[in-house]
């Protein structure tokens, strides 16, 4: 399939896909009252993307929930490099507020900062109650859904990392590292792996007296 044709054809689709609700959100009627319907997304990177393109391609009455436990999305491929390379850190941290950004208006999407305790055949237990805003709903901390994502990635072995959840305590712990690094008189890196060997690139890019 060509270029062209694989354009045509997913953009086809989309119109087809979003004219219900496009058609009533422009046309000044008020949406149909039907009960929402979740569509929940667990995880953070790859999620995000995921929740994103649901949400523009699912027409009413569906709600798309992206739960993710730390407050920022981690640009985890690029770890090795920020741990030594200071100054840009705040790069490495993805805002999640956005994922809904180009959603038609009148959307329910949401995106929630939850830890998920278990998942159940029709519904998500979180560590906390949540406020579910644009449904009206009280809090809760167990959430019913119509289908669900898993998309949480995996972990990259480092446990002082793995327990951070929010930007300011990430950006403190990459600092710590770089300053580490700076200050050594010399740097010895165990193991020849992606991260190891990326790490290593860089610090002798950047200290090549070390």
């Amino acid at each position: 399939m060509d270029v062209l044709t694989f354009l045509v054809r997913e953009g086809v689709g989309l119109l087809l896909q979003r004219w219900p609700f496009r058609y009533w959100t422009t046309s000044g009627r008020a949406l149909p009252s039907q009960p929402l319907r979740n569509v929940i997304v667990i995880g953070g990177y790859s999620g995000s993307f995921c929740a994103r393109r649901l949400a523009q391609i699912l027409p009413a009455p569906y709600r798309v929930i992206l739960i993710e436990k730390n407050s920022h999305a981690h640009h985890i491929f690029a770890l090795a490099r920020y741990s030594a390379l200071s100054g840009l850190e705040e790069h490495f941290f993805i805002p999640l507020d956005n994922t809904f950004k180009a959603s038609l208006p009148g959307h329910h999407h949401l995106v929630l900062h939850a830890c998920v305790a278990n998942v159940l055949p029709d519904r998500v237990q979180l560590a906390r109650p949540v406020s579910l805003t644009h449904g009206g709903e009280a809090n809760t901390s167990e959430i019913e859904y119509d289908f669900l994502v898993v998309a949480t990635g995996g972990s990259i072995g480092r446990q002082a990392w793995d327990a951070i959840d929010h930007k300011d305590d990430g950006m403190a712990y990459l600092r710590a590292s770089q300053e580490d690094i700076k200050d050594a008189p010399s740097v010895f890196i165990i193991g020849g792996g992606a991260f190891g060997v990326q790490l290593a690139a860089d610090i002798a890019d950047l200290y090549p007296d070390k």
